[in-house]
Formats: structure tokens, C-alpha cells, sequence
């Protein structure tokens, strides 16, 4: 459920907080948002054969790395201007 809200108030939230460069911001909110469903559809783990608490660190690993990379591109933003 926690990637299914971040993945929302991430494409939203940049959008109506007129930061430049959003681009990066919502592309991270919808991979977040498609990792929601695949951890509570379970069909990741059919598909893997990982056990769920292994998934749900993969996961929030790929959210931080691309949270990461729309927090790096912003900075970069901002110093550019």
C-alpha cells in the first residue's frame, strides 16, 4: 500500500508545486506506483521465486535509486539556474 500513495503524491505533488524539471519527479512516482501492484498482486514472486520481505528491499531499493536520480537532476536544476 505504501507504493501505491508515494507512487500517487510523487506524480501529483511536483505537478501542482510547479518545481522545474518535474519530469524526473513523476517518472519516479510511476515506477513507485507500478511496484505497488506487483508486491500486492504477489505476481512478482511466482515469477522470481524470492521470498516477499527480499522483494519489498529490492523494491525499496529501486524507489531510493530513482528518487534519487529526480533529487540529483533537480539539484543540478537549480545550481544551472
Amino acid at each position: 500500500m505504501y507504493f501505491i500513495v508515494a507512487g500517487i503524491f510523487n506524480i501529483i505533488a511536483p505537478l501542482i508545486a510547479n518545481i522545474p524539471d518535474h519530469g524526473w519527479h513523476t517518472w519516479a512516482g510511476f515506477i513507485t506506483l507500478v511496484l505497488g501492484p506487483a508486491l500486492l498482486g504477489n505476481w512478482t514472486g511466482k515469477i522470481i521465486h524470492m521470498p516477499e520481505f527480499r522483494l519489498i528491499g529490492i523494491f525499496i531499493g529501486i524507489d531510493l535509486f530513482f528518487r534519487g536520480v529526480a533529487f540529483a537532476v533537480f539539484g543540478l536544476t537549480l545550481r544551472a539556474n
